[in-house]
């Protein structure tokens, strides 16, 4: 016997017995109380057992419990380490995506220090720009693309409604 165990008395289906170990009062006490409880159980349902039936039986009733619990632990577990390995997934994913995230604002701050060069420089070279891209886009597409109301920025016609912008000009020009 060591110096850190201790005696405790405990009683069992009626009889004494002390048990020695390192562990607190309390918690043999408690133990002690559910073992003598399952013991009890098992004889008032079968009264025609004798207190070692009763005491084999509450043994193999605790360790069906303890089994039972173990096979719970394993597998909460194992969703416990697929989960986290979808988090990881995902954490890796967000990582990626913040990545990304942060390329597209440095391509967008480029390219608006882009529009603001674009901008300083004459009206009149975006218009004549605008109009020789105008005419090659609507040639190429098929499409017209018109000037926007800011300068330097382009709008997207459909074919479909490029004939009905000429007939408004045409009608807009007859009236003049």
């Amino acid at each position: 016997m060591s110096a850190m165990d201790k005696k405790i008395t405990v009683t069992l289906a009626g009889q004494i017995f002390t048990i020695i170990n390192q562990e607190d009062l309390n918690y043999v006490e408690e133990i002690a109380r559910q073992t003598d409880n399952k013991i009890k159980l098992v004889q008032r349902e079968n009264e025609h057992f004798s207190i070692t039936a009763a005491a084999v039986l509450s043994c193999m009733d605790f360790c069906d419990d303890i089994n039972r619990a173990q096979k719970e632990i394993i597998a909460r577990n194992k969703e416990l380490f697929d989960e986290k390995e979808k988090n990881s997934v995902l954490t890796e994913q967000i990582k990626g995506l913040m990545s990304e995230i942060q390329t597209l604002k440095m391509q967008i701050s480029q390219l608006e220090s882009g529009k603001t060069e674009e901008v300083s420089t004459s009206e009149s070279d975006h218009v004549e720009n605008s109009s020789e891209k105008s005419e090659s886009d609507e040639e190429s597409h098929g499409s017209e693309v018109k000037e926007n109301k800011r300068p330097g920025k382009k709008e997207y016609v459909p074919r479909n409604n490029r004939k009905r912008n000429k007939k408004k000009a045409e009608e807009t020009n007859e009236q003049a």
